[in-house]
Order: structure tokens, then C-alpha cells, then sequence
């Protein structure tokens, strides 16, 4: 909404800004919502710090406008910034990353953009570094932390995902055979404690005796009813799944890097649980098992684990 919008509407709402200007000029709205004492703060030659008044407005608001400002002066909310939004948080103060779009008219009359990211905080600490990327340097820098994912060894690759392959194509026979292992245990614990009670109506064991092996056998039949309804809680079939993101987690570096900007936005937040940046390094974390898997110092040297076995 620009600011002529905001100041029509507000007229037509009856507001006025004072008697000899009844219409809100547009520098005192951009002004208003970009004002950090609405926040409970006070700005003192160039510096913010906190107020002792009551705050009229949220952070999160007081952002999302500032969002949408910015956002007019090509910061953010442009189609060509799919790194911008939210997605990335600077790791120093916490607010989302946005983007900027300049361009440059060379000296022939030709045009040329650049676009960087930088930190979207207007009122940084003293102590807060300028974070600020060009799109190329951002783009390589979360291509190599996802490359981290990848195993450099061909053999260990292959070795991994045969070894998952196994062990989930062997799940269906062990379930089989545990679950016809507990249900025969079922059978000879009622057995048991048949004879238990039989043997206690024929009064050839006292009753605390009867007491104490009937309490044993009910808590081993407790436990075997909750083994054997849990027999089946993995499906076999979730290992293909298993495979297939193993199989993508190899490829997601060069996959990310190839994709259209949704689907680049979609795989980050997919593999991470957060994404931080600061004036010289990215930070992604991985969510569970991409996290396994990206620290894994062994898989990339098998010589190590054919030293340690």
C-alpha cells in the first residue's frame, strides 16, 4: 500500500491531521511507521535505546511493516529474491534476511543488476556487523553446506545405501518372527498361570506364594501385549521412502542450484530447522537425519574404518 493510498483512507475515515492541513502529509506517514518509539524505544543522535514508556506496537508488527516499506524500495517481496522473506535470520540480532535489487547504467547506456542480501534490522546495536552478501556469494555458500550432505566415497556411498537396503528388505522377516515368538509366549503365560491358580485351589502352595508368581506373570503378559502390538508399527514398505531421500540428499547440492526459486525455498526448508547468517559465514541446521548424516566424519574416509575394525 503506498503512502498516498494510506493517506486518502484516512481522510476518507474522517482523520484529520490538524486544522490548517486536514490530510496527513506523506512524509509524516513515513515518518509514523517507521518511528521505533512506537516500540517503547527513544533514538538519541542516531542511536535507538529502550524507553521507559509503554509500547504501542509488537516487534513482529513493527517489522512487518518496515517488511512492506522496504519492500517499495526493492528490498524485499520481489519474485527474484527467493532468499529474502523470512527464510534466512541474521544470527546476531534475529531479524530476517532481505533483499536488495540495484541497478547500474554503464557508460554505453546498458543496464546491469546486482542483487545482495543483507541483515533487514534498520536500528542495529553498536556492536551489530554489516551483513551484507551478494546473491552469487549466498547461493555458493548454501550449495557447499548442502554439498556436506553428499559422501565423497563412491564405495562408502554404495556401501551405505546397500546396507539400508538390507536391513529394511529384512524387516517383514523379522517381524514375522517376532511376532510368532510373542504370541507363543502369550500362550505358555496363560498356560502358566492356569496351572498357578490350579495348583493354588489344591492348596499345594500357600498364598502369598500364589500372590507373588501371579503378580510376576501378569506384569511379563503386560509387557508382552505392548511388544506385540508395537510389532508392527514400522511398515516395510517406508523403506523405499528411506532409500529414495538418501538418494536425494546426494544430488540436493547440485538439485538446489538447478531449481526454480519455490523449489529452492521448499528444499531449505526441508533439510533445516534454522538458517543464520552473520558478516562471514552461513549457518544451516539440519534437521533429523540430514544432521546424521552431514556429520559423519567416517563415511568419508573407509580406509579409518578398515583401520579401527
Amino acid at each position: 500500500m503506498a503512502f498516498k493510498t494510506i493517506a486518502d483512507r484516512l481522510a476518507a475515515e474522517g482523520h484529520i491531521y490538524r486544522p490548517s492541513e486536514p490530510k496527513f502529509p506523506l512524509k509524516t506517514i513515513s515518518y509514523i511507521l517507521n518511528n521505533p518509539v512506537y516500540l517503547g524505544n527513544v533514538v538519541w543522535r542516531n542511536k535507538t535505546y529502550p524507553g521507559k514508556h509503554q509500547p504501542l506496537i509488537d516487534p513482529e508488527l513493527f517489522q512487518q511493516c518496515q517488511d512492506i516499506i522496504k519492500g517499495r524500495n526493492r528490498r524485499i517481496g520481489k519474485s527474484d529474491l527467493e532468499l529474502a522473506g523470512g527464510l534466512i535470520r541474521c544470527s546476531h540480532c534475529g531479524q530476517s534476511i532481505s533483499g536488495e535489487k540495484h541497478t547500474q547504467t554503464r557508460s554505453d547506456g546498458s543496464t546491469v543488476h546486482h542483487i545482495y542480501y543483507r541483515c533487514a534490522n534498520n536500528y542495529p546495536s553498536p556492536d551489530h556487523p554489516k551483513v551484507r552478501w551478494r546473491k552469487a556469494e549466498l547461493e555458493q555458500a548454501i550449495a557447499a553446506e548442502l554439498a556436506k550432505l553428499r559422501i565423497k566415497s563412491d564405495d562408502m556411498r554404495t556401501l551405505v545405501r546397500s546396507t539400508m537396503a538390507d536391513a529394511f528388505a529384512d524387516i517383514g522377516t523379522q517381524q514375522r518372527k517376532q511376532s510368532q515368538s510373542l504370541t507363543k509366549r502369550q500362550s505358555e503365560l496363560k498356560g502358566m498361570q492356569d496351572r498357578l491358580l490350579n495348583a493354588y485351589l489344591a492348596n499345594t502352595i500357600d498364598e502369598s506364594i500364589f500372590a507373588t508368581k501371579s503378580e510376576n506373570l501378569k506384569t511379563e503378559q503386560t509387557q508382552v501385549d505392548r511388544h506385540l502390538a508395537q510389532v508392527h508399527l514400522i511398515d516395510p514398505s517406508r523403506g523405499a521412502a528411506a532409500l529414495a531421500i538418501f538418494d536425494w540428499s546426494q544430488n540436493v547440492a547440485e538439485n538446489w542450484l538447478c531449481s526454480n526459486k519455490s523449489t529452492r525455498r521448499e528444499i531449505l526448508d526441508t533439510l533445516c530447522v534454522n538458517k543464520q547468517l552473520n558478516d562471514v559465514s552461513l549457518c544451516l541446521e539440519m534437521r533429523s537425519p540430514f544432521r546424521e548424516l552431514a556429520q559423519r566424519p567416517f563415511f568419508d574416509n573407509p580406509h579409518h574404518i578398515e583401520t579401527s575394525s
